[in-house]
């Protein structure tokens, strides 16, 4: 059952404290169950694998194409859809649900996270600009590099700078 994996969501942090008295910080993340929703053969597609179903979603929320397929498939909407390879598909029916008990046998896992945007903060932070007060006409200098970019003017940033050549190419 290491073939497939679950996708959890990150409620927040919190500290575990051993017998010795050591502290241990620890993430906390919330953990559904995933469904079978369609086993892929090699025929089909060239490939084995497992699609599976992640989260809650109204139906309302749904395209007339997805709705479709769940009805098609004879099950509840999912936020998510997740396919994994995987090297034998006898043992993954659909319908089926997994939770945390694919991990009984596991000491330690692997996770991978995706975080949300942070719009232009990201530029900001990167060349540690403070930006200005925003009580003026011009605003903020550091907005204005940062939309430069997205007006697809010509930039060069130097190396070893966080100032810009512009070149307005016409």
């Amino acid at each position: 059952m290491s073939e497939i994996a679950l996708i959890g969501k990150k409620i927040g942090m919190t500290r575990e404290f051993y017998k010795t008295g050591r502290l241990v910080p620890v993430t906390v993340i919330k953990m559904e169950k995933a469904r079978v929703i369609q086993v892929i053969n090699e025929d089909k597609r060239g490939y084995k694998a497992v699609q599976l179903g992640f989260g809650k979603i109204k139906a309302s929320k749904l395209t007339k194409a997805m709705k479709g397929f769940y009805a098609k498939k004879n099950t509840e909407a999912k936020k998510k859809l997740k396919e994994f390879r995987v090297e034998d598909t006898e043992q993954y029916k659909e319908g089926n649900e997994f939770g945390l008990e694919i991990f009984n046998e596991v000491k330690f896992v692997d996770t991978t996270s995706k975080t949300i945007g942070k719009g232009f903060a990201g530029a900001m932070k990167r060349h540690n600009f403070g930006g200005l007060r925003a009580t003026t006409v011009f605003q903020s200098l550091t907005d204005l590099m940062v939309q430069l970019v997205k007006d697809k003017i010509q930039v060069k940033f130097l190396k070893e700078k966080k100032w810009l050549d512009i070149w307005v190419t016409g």
